[in-house]
């Protein structure tokens, strides 16, 4: 089975919460306090969901809790379909010799060898 890791960036109360509920989960929970522990993290952790407090033009894709409190239960729900949505996206891609295909969209790329 794949671990999911949930990775709460610079949101300490949160990860305090979701660490007492650990048993509970059905993914890994990981604090990073600063970007370059939060890189770290990333790249020591595959099928990794990043959540923070605000919005990060420096951190790709993550999901943003603004508006708190929130109910644990949707919380819950927000958490497992960006998990969906992430192991979905993964899932799509594959690579055939030198094609790239794309389930999602149903686009198949030729790579092109580089002539320098």
């Amino acid at each position: 089975m794949i671990t999911q890791n949930l990775i709460i960036y610079k949101f300490n109360s949160l990860y305090h919460i979701l660490e007492e509920l650990g048993l509970d989960l059905n993914f890994k929970i990981i604090s990073a306090d600063t970007k370059n522990s939060l890189k770290d993290k990333v790249i020591n952790h595959n099928n990794s969901l990043i959540i923070a407090n605000t919005k990060h033009s420096d951190i790709g894709s993550h999901l943003v809790l603004e508006n708190s409190p929130i109910n644990i239960s949707k919380l819950m729900e927000k958490i497992n379909i960006e998990f969906l949505k992430l192991h979905f996206n993964n899932q799509s891609q594959m690579k055939v010799n030198n094609y790239n295909i794309n389930l999602n969209s149903r686009e198949m790329l030729i790579k092109t060898p580089n002539l320098s």
